[in-house]
């Protein structure tokens, strides 16, 4: 994971260590974090609905963050295909 200004880029790719670190390092910054971006793009798939579970959650609170991966509701994986999803409120 790394900031670029205010934008958090991290990689689907997490086991739960990774996404615990993740927690710890996104929390206390929530506030200057503008948007998340992925580092891998396509070609990775997330390890554990973990890491989806704390994006929709950061989303929940901070509903004007940007999160492409949950805000199209969908995202072409290379290796697993579309893969879609409704939010609720």
């Amino acid at each position: 994971m790394q900031i670029d200004g205010d934008r958090l880029n991290i990689s689907l790719d997490m086991t739960q260590a990774d996404i615990d670190e993740l927690k710890k390092f996104v929390l206390p910054r929530l506030e200057y974090i503008e948007e998340v971006g992925f580092e891998g793009g396509d070609d990775e798939m997330p390890l554990s609905s973990a890491l989806i579970a704390f994006l929709v959650s950061l989303k929940k609170t901070k509903s004007n963050i940007k999160i492409p991966f949950i805000d199209g509701g969908g995202f072409d994986f290379k290796k697993l295909g579309k893969a879609e999803w409704i939010c609720h409120e």
